[in-house]
């Protein structure tokens, strides 16, 4: 059938390596990176630097308005 060879099982062989960590962590400050600044970005637009609601486009004004009803309802 195939010609590879399955590698021998290791005992104790961990697969967290010093790679594989550097990995998450990188992924995780990206989308660290990436999801902070688009979630706070309507509201620094509007309450900040008193953009209008229109500026943010429709799809921003949705997400806005849900954001600011979750607040409210879980405050």
């Amino acid at each position: 059938m195939s010609d590879i060879p399955e590698p021998p099982a290791v005992a104790g062989e961990r697969w967290l390596t010093p790679g594989v960590r550097g990995i998450g962590a990188a992924s995780l400050l990206a989308d660290i990176g990436h999801e902070v600044p688009t979630s706070l970005l309507p509201s620094l637009l509007t309450s900040t630097l008193g953009a209008p609601a229109a500026a943010l486009g429709t799809e921003q004004i949705e997400r806005f308005d849900r954001a600011r009803l979750h607040f409210a309802v879980s405050a």
